[in-house]
């Protein structure tokens, strides 16, 4: 008996037969980064965009240009116009990227944990503080967040400390530097 499926979807009958990516229940730990934006306790990685790093170029030469205006021109207030039309892109680029990776997530999975990182703490670092921003970590969170209570799924933030150090089979916790990104348990 040849099964009846049009355009990827099973008939109800049938539905126990399908495979899918992920078991309904499954709970996942998100790890967020600046190398990958995210890394999965299922071992998936996505790549951090890096949407203002590639708009930089322009946007240097818009807000130069900006600058070299003279107050309160008719041409200042289109160079002003031209810049912040140039940020907006990138946040909206930035943002609709959040929204497709966290519906993704709590598609996949009922429980998904999130490190709860203190950005603002974070961005104090100036050498870091560019990356931070734009990888929008705070705002993937509470996109998840608001998408998973639409679902009746569930999200937390877990507190960092020690999370890439203790395991998390044992409780066994292995003192490592923050550049090894993984360990093996000795326990």
């Amino acid at each position: 008996m040849a099964e009846d499926v049009h355009d990827g979807v099973v008939p109800l009958q049938n539905a126990s037969s399908a495979v899918t990516r992920a078991p309904a229940g499954s709970p996942v730990g998100v790890d967020l980064g600046l190398l990958s934006l995210i890394a999965t306790s299922d071992g998936e990685k996505v790549e951090h965009p890096k949407f203002l790093r590639r708009a930089e170029k322009r946007l240097k030469r818009l807000q130069r240009s900006l600058s070299r205006r003279k107050k309160g021109s008719n041409n200042r207030s289109r160079a002003r116009q031209r810049a912040a039309s140039r940020h907006a892109t990138v946040r909206r680029q930035r943002e609709d990227f959040n929204h497709k990776l966290s519906a993704d997530l709590v598609r996949k999975h009922d429980l998904v944990a999130f490190e709860d990182l203190k950005v603002r703490n974070m961005v104090r670092n100036h050498a870091l503080a560019k990356s931070i921003h734009d990888a929008g970590w705070s705002r993937l969170v509470r996109f998840a967040e608001y998408k998973a209570s639409r679902a009746g799924k569930l999200v937390v933030r877990v507190p960092p400390a020690y999370s890439t150090q203790e395991c998390s089979f044992c409780g066994d916790r292995d003192q490592i530097p923050l550049s090894v990104r993984q360990f093996e348990c000795r326990g």
